[in-house]
């Protein structure tokens, strides 16, 4: 005789879906897990101070920092000149940098919207490009927000692809494409406070990229 066990399967694409699956597992692979688990539990582990050490860099959930910030990075939606090449063409230089949003775009920022007020109420519930001068600018622009909001629980920072990139990097944390409307989710954790002067240097990544928001996302990541 055999015994079924349920296993609930998860993945995101465009949508969340949940996939499950029936298993009939043998008599004799019941012994066996029965058999490893008994040996398992005479097993004693006697932790060194070297483990210790090494163990700590892990975190568990009932063991994981006190929340100091959380700080989330939003890619702004597509944008009208990123499909129409021909718009801005009867625009001077600045007005071509100000493209309005596309339809995709209109329906990513409204869903943008309701995902930042869905990740408010959680909060509320549980309380690459080289740098230049103009790099140093924005940089600083960020740690003066930082600095001037640092007591507040949660920043939202909407910005361009290059402007997300370098703050990345500048934070320590390994380059990822940022897709349109995306999301990434940092956060800065009260051990983190005195361990760097520099506030970029404070934060830790928890996800990047973050699309599964949107209900339709464009088929490319690049651009501005």
């Amino acid at each position: 005789m055999g015994t079924n066990f349920e296993f609930k399967c998860y993945f995101i694409e465009d949508k969340f879906c949940e996939k499950r699956k029936i298993l009939a597992l043998l008599q004799e692979h019941l012994d066996i897990i029965r058999k490893t688990k008994n040996e398992l539990a005479k097993v004693k582990l006697e932790w060194t101070e070297t483990d210790q050490r090494e163990a700590s860099k892990f975190w568990t959930i009932d063991k994981r920092p006190l929340v100091r910030q959380t700080l989330y990075l939003v890619r702004h939606a597509e944008k009208l000149d990123i499909i129409d090449k021909s718009w801005g063409n009867d625009k001077n230089e600045l007005e071509r940098e100000d493209s309005p949003l596309s339809a995709l775009g209109l329906r990513q920022a409204d869903e943008l919207g309701k995902c930042a007020l869905v990740i408010i109420e959680i909060e509320r519930r549980k309380r690459q490009r080289s740098a230049n001068d103009r790099d140093f600018v924005m940089l600083q622009t960020i740690r003066h927000i930082l600095q001037n909001n640092e007591k507040a629980e949660n920043l939202v920072l909407v910005s361009h692809l290059s402007n997300i990139g370098l703050l990345l990097q500048r934070m320590g944390v390994e380059w990822v494409a940022m897709g349109q409307a995306s999301i990434t989710n940092l956060i800065r954790y009260e051990e983190n406070i005195g361990n760097s002067p520099d506030l970029l240097q404070q934060f830790r990544m928890e996800f990047a990229s973050e699309i599964g928001h949107l209900t339709e996302r464009a088929d490319y990541i690049f651009g501005v």
